[in-house]
């Protein structure tokens, strides 16, 4: 029910679908000691996929990759929010008005909250 969790989900299924149902031969290989590599695999597909999703954000709002790649790395590290490094990349894009430069900052980080709740398992 949680929406989150329904992200998740559908993160999980969607790995399950592309390496498991549609990757039959290359999902029975295992290591040589026997064991699958699964959780490295589903690492792999998560970075991927969240790399992904801040590539769409960029270039949706017409920002630099690397300062959503920041905003997220810091949150990561601080456990909370830096505003700041989006309303920095924003002043920088000329011709916005406060009330677009405000509506711009509030979907980019309401999408990069969306992001952060999905992408990462704490």
């Amino acid at each position: 029910k949680d929406a989150v969790m329904r992200n998740k989900s559908k993160l999980i299924d969607d790995f399950i679908r592309e390496n498991v149902d549609n990757n039959k031969s290359g999902f029975k290989q295992a290591k040589t000691d026997g064991s699958m590599d699964l959780e490295s695999r589903l690492n792999n597909y998560i970075i991927t996929a969240r790399n992904n999703a801040v590539h769409e954000l960029a270039s949706a709002e017409g920002i630099e990759e690397e300062t959503l790649t920041k905003f997220i790395s810091e949150y990561d590290y601080l456990q909370r929010e830096k505003p700041e490094i989006i309303q920095t990349a924003i002043r920088a894009k000329k011709g916005l008005k406060l009330m677009e430069r405000t509506s711009m900052l509030r979907r980019i980080t309401d999408r990069l909250r969306e992001i952060i709740n999905t992408f990462n398992w704490d």
